[in-house]
């Protein structure tokens, strides 16, 4: 497969360091002097930008934090003036929505990277590609559309359809390559049903947005007899550009001349070595309009600096199963434990609740498994209890914004 910008993309290690080292140096100036969060947090770290002179410094310098961002909603971390930021993009998850504004120029460098993720992957200007994402849940849908014109492929925003319409266009116009999130393509398999998938066009699906498995991969290929490319990122950063896999499918290289990337022990914030699983930490070296210093992603991860047996010679990340946190995505909205709690102590304080994913034909619903210390609520009559369900699932919908299905279960001993 063809590679895009090979300058960037397979450089030589300590040029591609130097290059890094610059925009780091810019973006933290950048910071300092426009951001009143990353002011504040400097001083009372006791560093500034100046005393960067390589990678390894950034060590010294405080990390970010999404509740970082939920406190200066829903300007106060533009490093430039909102008359230059063109594009507002929420990011939902945890806590609420926070903003990430682009201007121009982040709207270009963007594109360009998702064109590169893209062109990894193997799309073409011969390409008919379907975006399947949700334009209105997060940015990767038109990310995504912007790359693949930008390369020359004829597109088909196919957003907001029915499977069953989703699947007509994947058969009547010829569609190659699908971007979708791993349960839209496998809910798209699903309605194909037992269709031989031969005369499809289809070869490759580019799977964005949501946590995936090798085995929701291997389960999405073997249906729809193609071959599927793992992209990752976070709406906070961007996606899809930020990390993707290559035909190699040996991880997912990050694209180190716009991010920065560390490794870091989750409790104490320390450096681990390469080849050590901790949190994936972030910091944009390219973004003018919202630039983020040393952002705890809650992912765990490994990185592999070896080059990859494509020509590239970008760091590859290892995803881990599991987060350093209690946090759960669903259709790519990712909440807390302590957000749902907060919403039911509403309604029922002091009852506890745990989360769960279900996943059904596709599709992903949050399960709220809520503990009640009232065992004449069982006793009662059933549409009692269900007038109860359904106040707490319009209440949870109400200020989550997320359908869910509520279940009542007498409390435990242990949780009393």
């Amino acid at each position: 497969m063809s590679i895009l910008d090979p300058k960037p993309e397979t450089a030589q290690r300590d040029d591609l360091r130097q290059i890094q080292l610059e925009r780091l140096q810019a973006t933290l100036n950048r910071a300092y002097r426009n951001v009143l969060l990353y002011r504040e947090k400097f001083n009372k770290a006791g560093v500034l930008p100046e005393q960067v002179r390589s990678l390894e410094d950034l060590a010294c310098f405080p990390r970010t934090t999404r509740e970082d961002l939920l406190a200066h909603q829903p300007f106060g971390l533009f490093a430039v003036p909102l008359h230059d930021v063109v594009r507002l993009h929420p990011a939902a998850g945890a806590g609420g929505p926070v903003v990430v504004g682009y201007t121009h120029n982040d709207i270009a460098v963007w594109t360009r990277m998702a064109a590169r993720a893209l062109t990894s992957a193997g799309v073409t200007k011969e390409d008919v590609v379907q975006i399947s994402l949700d334009y209105a849940q997060d940015a990767a849908g038109m990310g995504a559309q912007s790359a693949a014109e930008l390369l020359g492929a004829s597109v088909i925003p196919a957003s907001g359809l029915a499977p069953k319409r989703q699947a007509e266009l994947l058969k009547n116009y010829r569609v190659t390559v699908l971007i979708a999130t791993p349960n839209q393509a496998l809910h798209l398999a699903q309605t194909l049903g037992s269709e031989d998938p031969a005369p499809l066009s289809l070869r490759s699906a580019f799977l964005v947005a949501h946590a995936w498995t090798p085995d929701l991969h291997k389960e999405i290929e073997e249906r729809l007899q193609i071959k599927t490319y793992a992209s990752y990122g976070l709406s906070e950063m961007t996606e899809p550009g930020l990390a993707t896999e290559c035909g190699e499918h040996n991880g997912l290289h990050l694209s180190e001349d716009n991010f920065l990337a560390e490794i870091l022990d989750p409790e104490t914030g320390a450096p681990l070595a390469a080849g050590q699983a901790g949190e994936l930490t972030l910091t944009t070296l390219t973004r003018e309009a919202t630039p983020l210093i040393r952002y705890r992603t809650g992912c765990l991860a490994i990185l592999h600096p070896e080059p990859c047996a494509c020509g590239r010679t970008l760091q590859r990340i290892e995803l881990v199963s599991g987060r350093i946190d209690n946090i759960v995505t669903v259709e790519g909205v990712r909440l807390t434990l302590e957000q749902v709690q907060e919403v039911v102590n509403d309604l029922l304080p002091g009852a506890p609740c745990n989360l769960a994913v279900l996943q059904e034909d596709g599709a992903e619903t949050l399960e709220v498994r809520i503990a009640i210390d009232d065992p004449s609520l069982f006793a009662d009559q059933m549409k009692h209890m269900q007038a109860l369900r359904e106040h707490i699932k319009a209440h949870l919908f109400e200020h989550l914004g997320l359908w869910t299905v509520v279940r009542l279960v007498e409390q435990t001993r242990e949780e009393k």
